[in-house]
């Protein structure tokens, strides 16, 4: 009797976890908790629900740390490290949801190396070029106007590469990236129907408890980002890895799924009014057709054809806002805003010839532009950074910091075009294609926008899908050397 009621006992957590959370919910009901603490403390017994269900932790916090990224829920620590009155990229220091996750992985490792159940891998063809990015923006510092607003940023950046490295390592098996891969589209869902919501309506939702600003800039989407041309290459990053669904061989039921996610996703991007996301967007879906054609995925006919019939449905919603798009490409407005990144560039490149080694310093950008701007571009009594990922690395931390960040980009696209040309199934070659897709729609946008380096919830998502690429290249490391091991002890056999 005591056996069976053992056996029994585990299932019944679950469901005595969501009474509590239920009556806990009620709670800060009645006692009239701010939405923001009500939120945070529902997606905590959230986690803590799944956790229970599925018997493991980590994949779950995977999942917890890939879906909240494009959210801002957590704070920034106390004015005396920060910087309000910079007019740069990076601020202050602030803690996350995200990062709070990332530790407790963290701890999850340790725990594991402790019992003997694992090893810290390093990712040497990923990693190496990371650290000698991370230095070469240290190195910066050595001509830097103001020392903080360094540190500051590479304070930030260490952190995501420490996400990186936790992230990377937790990746284990084919389950803890289906995780990933259905966090990342679930979050692109909820962005996509709130961008949708916001560029019909012409107004948040309310969400700010999430990180939705207030009001629109200037009737564009933004979902919970915070910047319309940031919102737009967090979907076009995001997107084309529904798009590769299509490819797979899953049931007719997920594919239905994943047309209603790519349509809410597009339409978002639609509305944000990016040109660079939108052509990000088609170059990483592109890749994606590319890489299927060669591969001839299974049941290539019928898989092309369902991607064909969703790309003209998404051609027919364009057709509906095509004076929005075309006003966008067209108008004084869109010709006036190329003029300026072509003036904002000239000065970068004036201020690389100057500083050409080691830059201005990292943060430091907008402490000289006004000396190289001449026409002195200011939104909002701010002075705007150059639009342009590549100018920007080369104007703060010089030729070597720009060396560095273009080595850590090719090693990135080169490993996750080894994953995906070398798949050997479905998830991993979703995954690599994904990560390839999301690479080539950021670098299209960074060659007009500064958001991968300059937006938190960008930058995260790079890191985000460089750990995933260095998680994927180990286990497909793994495999082959099984594989390797299973021939020979055959061929001795």
């Amino acid at each position: 009797m005591s056996a069976i009621f053992a056996k029994r006992l585990p299932n019944l957590v679950p469901f005595t976890l969501a009474i509590l959370a239920g009556l806990l919910i009620g709670g800060m009901v009645l006692l009239g908790l701010p939405l923001k603490w009500m939120a945070a403390i529902v997606l905590v017994m959230g986690v803590v629900i799944i956790m229970a269900i599925v018997h493991d932790v980590e994949p779950v916090l995977l999942f917890g740390l890939a879906f909240i990224i494009p959210l801002h829920i957590g704070t920034g620590l106390p004015p005396i490290i920060s910087r309000f009155d910079h007019i740069g990229q990076w601020m202050s220091f602030d803690i996350q949801l995200v990062d709070i996750l990332a530790l407790l992985l963290l701890i999850c490792r340790l725990v594991r190396l402790a019992d003997h159940q694992t090893e810290i891998h390093f990712y040497p063809l990923i990693t190496i070029p990371a650290i000698a990015w991370l230095l070469a923006g240290a190195l910066s510092a050595l001509s830097a106007r103001e020392m903080d607003l360094v540190w500051i940023q590479m304070g930030e950046t260490a952190k995501l590469f420490l996400l990186y490295i936790v992230v990377a390592n937790s990746i284990r098996t084919k389950t803890d990236i289906k995780w990933l891969v259905w966090a990342l589209l679930l979050g692109l869902l909820f962005q996509g129907v709130l961008g949708t919501y916001q560029g019909i309506f012409g107004r948040p939702l309310g969400l700010s408890f999430l990180g939705e600003p207030s009001q629109l800039y200037f009737g564009r989407s933004l979902g919970t980002v915070g910047h319309p041309n940031s919102y737009a290459a967090y979907m076009a990053t995001t997107l084309p890895i529904a798009f590769a669904v299509l490819f797979l061989n899953v049931r007719w039921f997920y594919k239905a799924l994943i047309g209603i996610i790519l349509c809410f996703g597009a339409l978002g991007l639609l509305f944000s009014l990016s040109r660079s996301g939108w052509l990000g967007f088609v170059v990483a879906s592109i890749a994606i057709i590319v890489f299927a054609i060669y591969r001839r995925r299974q049941n290539f006919h019928i898989n092309f054809g369902m991607a064909g019939s969703l790309i003209f449905l998404l051609l027919l919603l364009a057709l509906v806002q095509r004076e929005l798009i075309i006003d966008r490409l067209t108008s004084s407005q869109a010709s006036a805003s190329a003029y300026s990144r072509v003036t904002m560039a000239q000065g970068a490149i004036a201020m690389i010839q100057d500083y050409p080694v080691i830059g201005v310093g990292a943060n430091n950008y907008s402490l000289y532009m006004p000396k190289y701007d001449p026409f002195d571009f200011k939104r909002e009594n701010q002075i705007v950074i150059v639009h342009n990922v590549y100018l920007l690395t080369a104007a703060e931390t010089g030729l070597i910091g720009l060396a560095a960040f273009l080595w850590f980009l090719a090693s990135l696209f080169i490993q996750s075009m080894r994953v995906t040309n070398r798949a050997a199934d479905d998830i991993v070659w979703l995954a690599g294609v994904g990560v390839f897709s999301a690479f080539a729609a950021l670098s299209v946008h960074g060659l007009v926008e500064y958001d991968m380096l300059a937006n938190v919830i960008v930058f995260r998502s790079f890191w985000l899908f460089a750990a995933i690429m260095a998680g994927l290249s180990e286990n497909l490391k793994r495999e082959r050397s099984d594989l390797s091991q299973v021939e020979s002890g055959g061929l001795h056999a």
